[in-house]
């Protein structure tokens, strides 16, 4: 009995953390790690806009970089959100005519922190434990829970 609850626990725990999404699966992640959810507030410096694509020079403290989302509108000094991020380096957009040494491809940015932080956590997985049934033994002069 107490060998198959064991099992039924171990099961159940690696189901729980085979289910469990991780942050590093995206690419190459930015530093600077906020409040443990990599979230970064930056302010736009530039606009490029190009076919389906929108390259925006961004300043987060000191550091200023390049960034790429689907098309959006963006306007010089607006205030960005972002997680995560795939870095490439000495990409060449052909529409620009351009190669950055450095450009941080997202899948999603927000003007609202909250909105984006909302968005980004994954959605909860139910599990099933496994049934067990097993008759339970009684010994006389006890007293049974089951």
């Amino acid at each position: 009995m107490a060998n198959r609850i064991k099992f039924a626990t171990i099961i159940l725990l690696f189901l729980i953390f085979a289910c469990t999404k991780k942050d590093d699966q995206t690419g190459q992640q930015t530093k600077n790690d906020t409040a443990g959810n990599n979230m970064h507030q930056v302010v736009a410096e530039e606009v490029l806009h190009a076919s389906n694509y929108t390259y925006i020079k961004v300043k987060e403290g000191a550091k200023s970089y390049w960034i790429t989302v689907n098309h959006r509108e963006t306007e010089i000094g607006e205030k960005l959100y972002f997680t995560g991020g795939l870095l490439m380096k000495d990409f060449k957009s052909k529409p620009l005519k351009r190669t950055f040494s450095e450009v941080l491809f997202l899948q999603k940015i927000s003007n609202d922190p909250f909105e984006l932080a909302a968005k980004s956590r994954p959605e909860p997985v139910a599990i099933k434990a496994p049934e067990v049934s097993t008759p339970v033994e009684t010994i006389e002069g006890e007293t049974s829970l089951a």
